[in-house]
């Protein structure tokens, strides 16, 4: 098994025992790293590239690692067949995840149970997308 597909796992375990432990923060940050690195793991595995491989394209595109991923994933989304709809769809949902997770490492603030059940209902319907989408 991929190592990036089982930490994907262990994050997504790790915010739910978060939640259940009212961890709400710390729950945010797992949902969005089990997202990231599920769909890391799913263009690595949908463009046959190795890690050296997908670093490459990575640093060419000059961009940061997430906004790199993001925009990847969202183009091969829509090479997939879906609508420029769906794209937008799905790129919101991709950054509101995100823009919790920010919330949650940067902002000082407190992060509601409700801020962290739907991080993690996010991530998981992200992720469900992904294997249905790319059969991955």
């Amino acid at each position: 098994m991929s190592q990036l597909k089982e930490k994907s796992g262990f994050n997504i375990t790790s915010a739910e025992y978060l939640i259940d432990e009212s961890l709400h923060a710390s729950s945010v940050h797992c949902s969005y790293y089990a997202f990231f690195q599920r769909m890391k793991y799913t263009m690595m595995k949908r463009l046959s590239l190795d890690p050296d491989q997908y670093y490459q394209r990575y640093r060419q595109s000059k961009s940061n690692s997430h906004v790199f991923l993001i925009n990847l994933v969202c183009s091969e989304y829509k090479i997939s067949g879906k609508t420029d709809r769906d794209k937008e769809i799905l790129y919101r949902q991709i950054t509101d995840i995100k823009e919790l997770r920010e919330m949650a490492d940067y902002d000082d603030i407190s992060i509601s149970d409700g801020q962290s059940d739907k991080a993690l209902r996010l991530c998981n319907s992200l992720i469900l997308e992904l294997k249905k989408t790319f059969k991955i």
